[in-house]
């Protein structure tokens, strides 16, 4: 049984040879962007008429953050999941 095959930037062929495997949240402004759509359109979040504009300044934080080498990406990660937790307390 042949497995579809995803190519993704920064050498990640690996992670995603198989259809089942989990790929980091981390790629899809990567693979967002390489794709030309938005990562809403990649997770199917959009209906198709969503208003033109500015990106949104979250989007684009986003899409810096998956063009960081990994170590940082999951520095930042971090610093973002003990921030809220600390909210949430």
């Amino acid at each position: 049984m042949d497995r579809p095959i995803l190519l993704l930037l920064d050498g990640d062929v690996t992670a995603a040879m198989a259809a089942e495997s989990r790929l980091s949240v981390a790629l899809l402004p990567a693979l967002a962007q390489h794709l030309a759509v938005s990562v809403e359109a990649l997770l199917g979040l959009t209906n198709g008429t969503s208003k033109r504009g500015p990106t949104p300044k979250f989007q684009r934080h986003l899409e810096q953050l998956g063009r960081l080498p990994r170590a940082r990406q999951r520095f930042v990660l971090d610093m973002l999941e003990t921030v809220l937790q600390q909210a949430s307390r």
